[in-house]
C-alpha cells in the first residue's frame, strides 16, 4: 500500500508538472515551433492509470464579491488542509481543482510543490482575507439598496394597534426623528405634574420622590440574594486586592459627599436591597465604577425596583439639534456635570428602596456587614434621567441669567456643550453657566 500511495503521489505531481510544460510550450509556439505531442502523451499516460483524487464535497470559490472567503477556507482546512496524512502536493492539487476564475489566476504561476502549496494559501489569503474589504462591500451593497416604495407611516398606520409590533414602531420613530413630534402620554403628563408638586429645594439643593407606578406590584424582599451576591462578589475581588481597595474607597467617598448614608438600624424585612458589582475600566482617573443593578429579581416571575418605576416623559434636547447648534459656530467648549445624577437628593420617604450592603473592612473575612442607603438619585434608575432633566428644567426657569436659553438648549443629559463667533464670549458662557448650574449643587 505504501509503494501504490507513493506512486499515486509521483503521478500527480508529474500531471501537474506536465500540464504546466504544455502551456509554457503553447505561449512560445509563435516564436519557434514546438513540438509537444510526446508531453501530451505522456499526460495522457497518467490519466490512463487511474490516478484520481477522492472527491470532497466543497463549493468551489472564483474570487466574486458575493462569495465568502472565510467559508470556502474554513471548509478546505476541516476537509483538506488540517489533515497530516495528506501530501502537501495532494493539498495544492485538491485547492487548484477547487478554484475557478480570478482566484485561479492568483496561483497559476506556483510550482506543484510542498513548499508551492505554502505560497499558494499565502498569496490566496492576502488577495480575499480582507476584512476591511469586505465591510466595504457590505456596506456598498446596503448603501444600494432601492428606497421603500412605501412610507415608514403609512406602513405604521396599518400596524399600530398591533401590540406585536412594538418593537418595530420603535425603529420607525427612529426614522422619522425631527420629523414627526413627539407625543406626550396622559401617563408621562400626570406623572411630571407629580414631580413638580412633590419636589422641594432645600439647603441649595433639590430633593425629589420616586416616581412609583400606579397600582405597582409589591417589592419582594430580597436582604438574602443580597448578601449572596455580596459575599460573591467580595471573593472576586480579594483576588485583585488593588481593584477591592479602590471599590471600598468609592464607597467612602460617596459615604463622605453624603450621596448615601449608614443605616443604622436596619430592618432586613422591609425596603428592597440593591446588588452592585465592579466595572473595570482602562482609564487612570476611574478604572473602576461601581454599578448598582435595579433590575434585579429575587425569583423570575417577581418584579425589580425598575419594574415599578416609571420612565417618564423624555426631557432631553433632541441629539439632533444638540449637534446641529455645536455645528453653527467657529468656537467651541465643552463640559459636564460632575456626577450629576447623584447631585438631586432622594427624599427620606424613597430611601429604603434603595438598600444595598457593603463591608467594614473588605481585607477582613469576618468583618461586620453594613447596611447603606441612597440619599440621591442614583445611575441606574429607570426614572433617573426623568429625574436629572426635569430638576435642570425647574432650576433654569427661574434663572435670571442672559444666558439661561443657551444653557438649557446646550444640556444634553449630564453634558454642556455649544460654540460660539466669539472666543471671549464662550470663556463667559461656561462662566456663567457654571455658577447657574452651582446654585443647583451641580457644578461643571
Amino acid at each position: 500500500m505504501e509503494a501504490a500511495d507513493k506512486m499515486k503521489r509521483t503521478l500527480i505531481g508529474l500531471k501537474g508538472h506536465l500540464t504546466r510544460q504544455i502551456t509554457k510550450c503553447q505561449n512560445l509556439s509563435q516564436q519557434s515551433p514546438v513540438d509537444y505531442t510526446e508531453l501530451e502523451d505522456l499526460l495522457q499516460v497518467a490519466e490512463n492509470l487511474g490516478v484520481k483524487l477522492p472527491q470532497i464535497n466543497i463549493p468551489t470559490f472564483s474570487g466574486n464579491e458575493n462569495e465568502s472567503w472565510d467559508d470556502f477556507w474554513s471548509k478546505f482546512v476541516d476537509a483538506v488542509d488540517s489533515k497530516a496524512d495528506i501530501p502537501q502536493t495532494t493539498k495544492f492539487t485538491y485547492l487548484q481543482g477547487l478554484l475557478r476564475n480570478e482566484a485561479l489566476k492568483v496561483i497559476s504561476n506556483i510550482t506543484l510543490t510542498s513548499d508551492g502549496y505554502d505560497l499558494a494559501v499565502q498569496l490566496l489569503k492576502s488577495n480575499y482575507d480582507n476584512k476591511e474589504k469586505t465591510i466595504t462591500i457590505l456596506v456598498q451593497k446596503l448603501l444600494d439598496l432601492p428606497c421603500l416604495e412605501q412610507s415608514p407611516l403609512d406602513v405604521r398606520d396599518e400596524t399600530e394597534d398591533d401590540e406585536s409590533n412594538a418593537p418595530v414602531h420603535k425603529l420607525w420613530d427612529l426614522d422619522t426623528l425631527g420629523i414627526v413630534p413627539d407625543q406626550p402620554s396622559p401617563d408621562d403628563t400626570w406623572m411630571y405634574q407629580q414631580y413638580l408638586d412633590t419636589v422641594i429645594f432645600q439647603d441649595n439643593q433639590y430633593w425629589v420622590r420616586l416616581p412609583w407606578k400606579l397600582n405597582d406590584p409589591q417589592l419582594p424582599v430580597n436582604y438574602f440574594m443580597a448578601s449572596t451576591q455580596l459575599n460573591s462578589q467580595l471573593a472576586r475581588l480579594r483576588k485583585q486586592p488593588d481593584k477591592l481597595q479602590l471599590y471600598h474607597a468609592l464607597i467612602q467617598q460617596q459615604l463622605a459627599n453624603k450621596f448615601i448614608e449608614v443605616v443604622e438600624e436596619d430592618n432586613h424585612k422591609t425596603g428592597h436591597y440593591l446588588p452592585h458589582h465592579a466595572v473595570l475600566k482602562d482609564s487612570v482617573t476611574t478604572p473602576i465604577r461601581i454599578v448598582f443593578n435595579c433590575s434585579a429579581k429575587l425569583k423570575a416571575d417577581s418584579v425589580s425596583l425598575n419594574d415599578c418605576l416609571q420612565t417618564g416623559p423624555s426631557l432631553t434636547q433632541r441629539l439632533q439639534d444638540v449637534l446641529l447648534r455645536f455645528r453653527s459656530g467657529v468656537f467651541a467648549y465643552t463640559s459636564d456635570i460632575s456626577k450629576a445624577f447623584l447631585r438631586v437628593g432622594l427624599q427620606e420617604t424613597d430611601r429604603d428602596f434603595t438598600k444595598f450592603l457593603w463591608v467594614k473592612d473588605p481585607q477582613d473575612p469576618n468583618s461586620k456587614i453594613i447596611t447603606y442607603r441612597f440619599a440621591s438619585v442614583l445611575c441606574g434608575a429607570t426614572s433617573s434621567p426623568f429625574l436629572l432633566q426635569a430638576t435642570l428644567d425647574t432650576h433654569l426657569k427661574k434663572s435670571n441669567s442672559p444666558y439661561k436659553t443657551e444653557i438649557s438648549n446646550n444640556l444634553y443629559i449630564d453634558n454642556f456643550q455649544g460654540t460660539t463667533n466669539d472666543e471671549n464670549k464662550q470663556v463667559e458662557i461656561y462662566h456663567e453657566a457654571n455658577r447657574e448650574l452651582l446654585g443647583a449643587n451641580m457644578p461643571l
